[in-house]
C-alpha cells in the first residue's frame, strides 16, 4: 500500500505520455481505417478524436500535478515564528485573485500560537488596495498595522531600501520589539524592491532575519511556506 501512494501520482503521467506517444505512432494507421469505414468523414472524426485525446492527456497531467506529493522544507531551513513581520505587498498576478498570494500565507506563518503582535507592509499604488485589505483583516485579530508604506517608484532600489530602513529604525522600537525580533518577507512586489529590503536588512553588519516564501499561494497542490535566508558579512 505504501509503494501505491508513492507511485500513483506518476501514473496519470505515464498515461498520458502513453497516449501521445500511441496518437503519434499509429495516428496514420488510425486516418486510413476511418477513411474505409466512413469515407468523406474521416477528417473530421479523425479530428474529433484527436481533440477527445489532447483533453484527456491534458485531465491526466492536472491530476498527475493534483496528486503530487508535498514538497516541505525541514524545521532548520524554516524560521521560527516571529513577532515582527515586515512585507512586501504586490498587486498580485493577472487574473488571479490578490488574495492567493503569498503574504496572507506569510502572516498567518507568523500568527500560531499568537506570536505575531505587528506587521508593517511596504507597497506600491497598484498593490495599496490589496494591502489596505489585509491590513483591515489582520487589524481584527489584534495584530498592530499601521498605514500600508506606499512606494512611489517600484524600481527605485534605493527608496524601498529606506521606506525598510525607516521601519526598523523608528517603527519596530515603538511597537516595543527589537531588530532581530522582526523578520523580512522578500516574497512579494518587484525585484527591485526585493533588492531594496535586503540592503536595509544587511548593511552596516546588521543581518536582520529574512524570508522568501515558497510555494504557489492559496490552492497551489504544494505547501506554501516561509525559508529562511541566512547571510553572513564577511569579516575581511
Amino acid at each position: 500500500m505504501s509503494i501505491w501512494r508513492k507511485i500513483r501520482w506518476q501514473l496519470p503521467g505515464f498515461i498520458a505520455a502513453l497516449l501521445s506517444f500511441s496518437l503519434s505512432l499509429f495516428g496514420k494507421e488510425l486516418e486510413q481505417v476511418l477513411e474505409k469505414q466512413i469515407g468523406v468523414m474521416a477528417d473530421p472524426v479523425f479530428v474529433l478524436i484527436g481533440a477527445g485525446i489532447a483533453v484527456l492527456i491534458f485531465y491526466l497531467i492536472s491530476r498527475a500535478v493534483r496528486l503530487a506529493p508535498l514538497r516541505t522544507l525541514r524545521q532548520d531551513e524554516k524560521p521560527p515564528p516571529m513577532p515582527g513581520l515586515v512585507l512586501l505587498v504586490g498587486p498580485g498576478r493577472r487574473q488571479t485573485s490578490p488574495m492567493e498570494t503569498a503574504a496572507e500565507p506569510a502572516i498567518e506563518y507568523h500568527r500560531v500560537g499568537n506570536v505575531l503582535r505587528a506587521c508593517w507592509l511596504v507597497t506600491t499604488q497598484d498593490g495599496f488596495e490589496y494591502a489596505s485589505q489585509l491590513r483591515e483583516q489582520y487589524q481584527k485579530l489584534g495584530i498592530q498595522i499601521p498605514e500600508p508604506f506606499k512606494v512611489a517608484n517600484p524600481f527605485n532600489v534605493r527608496e524601498t531600501f529606506e521606506v525598510v530602513s525607516q521601519i526598523y529604525r523608528e517603527h519596530v522600537p515603538q511597537a516595543g520589539l527589537q531588530a532581530n525580533q522582526v523578520i523580512a518577507d522578500l516574497t512579494g512586489a518587484t525585484k527591485p524592491m526585493t533588492i531594496g529590503m535586503a540592503l536595509a536588512c544587511t548593511v552596516n553588519n546588521r543581518n536582520y532575519p529574512m524570508q522568501y516564501m515558497l510555494g504557489g499561494g492559496y490552492g497551489a497542490p504544494y505547501k506554501t511556506e516561509p525559508m529562511l535566508i541566512k547571510f553572513e558579512t564577511p569579516t575581511d
